[in-house]
């Protein structure tokens, strides 16, 4: 504890989380790119209430081995998301990044008028969907593109009484206006 709050444990992630990310990340893009992605890449988590991931730079990095055992940072690098129940919830802060190669299982293709409602955190109706993964399910995640194929959140299909789909909005680009002040 810091002056009575609790303080970041940073620390680079074990085998079973590296895989945890690894596969948190292949549900969006392929496995070649999520093997490019990472490399580029040192992964570090910072353990508090929440486990936080990390990327870091090798200039950044080796910033953090220097300052790390007398300097506590509140974030570090880039936010690639939180480990959650077990898997990675990827941030915003990569929904870019991810937009560039994303699957054709995993991406969802909305029209203009569905992008505003997308991004006003409204589930996208059937109308709105204009391109869905072929193969699909009930628990599908899937990554909210535009028709410019720019990223603009996550979402989950579902099944509509009538046998149509829909995507329940998860997280969407628009957050940082309604609440990330």
């Amino acid at each position: 504890m810091q002056n009575g709050k609790i303080r970041l444990i940073f620390t680079p992630p074990s085998a079973a989380e590296k895989e945890q990310i690894r596969q948190g990340l292949a549900e969006y893009v392929p496995e070649k790119a999520v093997k490019q992605f990472l490399k580029k890449y040192h992964l570090l988590l910072a353990k508090g209430r929440r486990v936080e991931v990390y990327l870091l730079t090798s200039a950044v990095w080796d910033l953090y081995q220097q300052i790390h055992s007398y300097r506590h940072p509140y974030f570090l690098g880039l936010f690639l998301g939180e480990l959650s129940q077990g898997a990675l919830q990827p941030s915003l802060h990569v929904l870019a990044h991810l937009a560039e190669s994303v699957k054709d299982s995993a991406r969802a293709v909305t029209n203009q008028a569905g992008e505003q409602r997308f991004l006003y955190s409204h589930q996208l109706k059937p109308q709105h969907i204009t391109q869905l993964p072929s193969k699909v399910n009930k628990m599908t995640k899937l990554l909210v593109v535009n028709e410019h194929h720019e990223g603009l959140g996550y979402g989950q299909l579902k099944t509509t009484q009538t046998g149509e789909h829909s995507i329940k909005n998860q997280r969407d680009l628009g957050w940082y206006l309604r609440r990330g002040r």
